[in-house]
């Protein structure tokens, strides 16, 4: 019989904010009598029983354990007991060495540190003088960050602000507890220093940290442990845990009815390829094709996209004056079947003015909307009176242009898509380091992208994605895990190093 492996199920843990994680700790504790020293202790033996059997375990030499007074620092007391345990039964024991703050720990951190104090050879130090006696050079050696937890919201101080600067200098592994230390729960940005993990091991749930801007970058491969918080289907309480989700990679079937003809397959009308980014609007189109729609009409106001036809004449194109264009798209939009996406933006050169939002929210009818690239600025925000629940809005704004929607810096990933879904009535997708779509109507509302293809951050992979967004949106129940199985499966045949092209090829 196969072996069961927890992580292989990792996508279906949910995503929780920090007050949610405390929440279901609570109800767990004081409405279920789930022992509060239980739960730590699972904690620490889920971790130990995942690391020992890494390759450098049992050739490690010394394990640092920094050590902080909440219940994350209870937890790193609890794992060392555990380790300090087990290397005595199996004879060996490399150096441990507690490095604490000053102040106490909790409750059931400090019934873990009094068992540790009843085992020789445990080396206790003040976290103060880490700086001064940690070695950085040494080899054979882990990190293991327990000093703040999924609650942390406030500026480092030092000493501890030096410490983690002097631990990520370090060429020793680093292991974080729950969260690096220093990353915010809640996903707000943060201007100092942050403890970088190699790894993250965290309980019953994704914290929204692990999987977005900046808490990715810290927390390296994330870890979840089921550890014995309560769950009732029938409990109303619970209901917070639907609330998001981790985007699950699968395949996607793509093939065509017998019966279709080019109409059927859907239509996308392009607004866009303006002079100097006339490749945007042609990569956009390429990617819809090659996903199987069936016509392409890109309205451009660049003179020379016309002679992209020579090698690309699977696209009818018009070119004009902007004014032109905008009613010309609009008449095309009012004449087409209800199989049609409308994309406006990629290498879009000027902004269409009010009359044509005016008109669009009159025509659109339940078509597809994509809005990505130039197009989302702050013009844009001052045309979202005209957008609707109705309508079939799909956004694609990366942080800087999620900023400027919102005429105000962004200091939360999440916050923002939920502004921006709420102010334009619209899904939304900011693009970046892992990723979040919030959806307008929908449950779970929020879905967590997990991307960490750097290969995927090169100009014009934004607008492949358009125009795969923009064939889903025609055909798809579930618009955004289509666009996204066909993109991440596309990345991954077309190799490290890739180029839009390349992209395009292998969908």
């Amino acid at each position: 019989m196969p072996s069961f492996d927890p992580y292989k199920i990792r996508d279906n843990f949910p995503v929780l904010l920090p007050e949610e994680a405390a929440r279901w700790d609570t109800i767990s504790i004081e409405k279920y009598q789930v022992s509060s020293k239980i739960l730590m202790a699972n904690a620490a033996l889920s971790v130990f029983q995942h690391i020992r059997r890494k390759d450098w375990f049992l050739s490690t030499k010394e394990f640092h354990f920094l050590l902080g007074p909440g219940n994350n620092g209870g937890d790193g007391y609890a794992l060392a007991y555990y380790m300090a345990t087990s290397f005595y039964a199996m004879r060996t024991l490399p150096r441990i060495i507690l490095w604490e703050l000053k102040e106490t720990p909790s409750n059931d951190g400090s019934y873990f540190k009094n068992l540790l104090l009843q085992i020789p050879n445990i080396e206790w130090k003040k976290l103060e003088h880490f700086c001064n006696e940690f070695q950085l050079e040494d080899k054979h050696t882990v990190i293991i960050d327990a000093l703040f937890g999924t609650g942390f919201s406030r500026e480092i101080q030092e000493p501890i602000a030096s410490c983690l600067q002097h631990a990520n200098k370090s060429k020793a592994y680093r292991i974080a507890m729950d969260i690096p230390s220093g990353v915010f729960g809640n996903g707000n940005f943060f201007s100092h220093e942050a403890f970088l993990a190699h790894e993250t091991h965290t309980f019953g749930s994704y914290k929204i940290a692990h999987l977005l801007e900046p808490g990715i970058l810290y927390a390296g491969r994330v870890y979840v442990h089921p550890i014995g918080f309560f769950y009732k289907e029938t409990d109303p309480e619970f209901s917070f845990l639907s609330r998001g989700k981790i985007l699950k990679k699968t395949s996607w079937k793509k093939s065509r009815d017998l019966s279709a003809h080019k109409y059927r397959s859907g239509k996308l009308i392009l607004l866009g390829g303006s002079t100097g980014m006339e490749g945007a609007a042609i990569l956009a189109a390429k990617s819809f094709l090659k996903a199987g729609g069936g016509i392409v009409r890109l309205f451009s106001e660049s003179p020379t996209t016309k002679q992209v036809l020579k090698d690309f004449p699977e696209i009818m194109i018009r070119s004009g004056n902007p004014d032109d264009l905008c009613e010309l798209a609009l008449s095309e939009l009012e004449q087409s079947a209800q199989s049609t996406s409308l994309l406006i933006g990629p290498g879009l050169g000027f902004f269409p003015n009010e009359t044509f939002w005016n008109k669009l929210s009159k025509t659109l009818g339940k078509k597809a909307l994509i809005l990505d690239g130039s197009v989302l600025n702050e013009s844009l925000s001052t045309m979202a009176t005209y957008f609707s629940s109705d309508m079939r809005i799909y956004m694609t704004p990366h942080a800087a242009e999620a900023s400027r929607l919102l005429r105000q810096k962004i200091m939360n990933i999440r916050e923002a898509a939920l502004s921006i879904c709420k102010n334009f009535k619209a899904d939304v997708y900011i693009k970046g380091p892992g990723g979040i779509v919030v959806q307008k109507e929908s449950l779970p509302k929020e879905i967590y992208v997990n991307s960490k293809l750097s290969r995927l951050a090169v100009a014009g992979t934004g607008d492949v994605f358009a125009g795969l967004l923009a064939f889903s949106a025609i055909h798809e129940v579930d618009v955004w895990q289509a666009t996204f199985s066909r993109y991440f499966a596309a990345a991954k045949k077309a190799g490290e190093n890739l180029t839009p092209s390349d992209l395009i090829n292998h969908i």
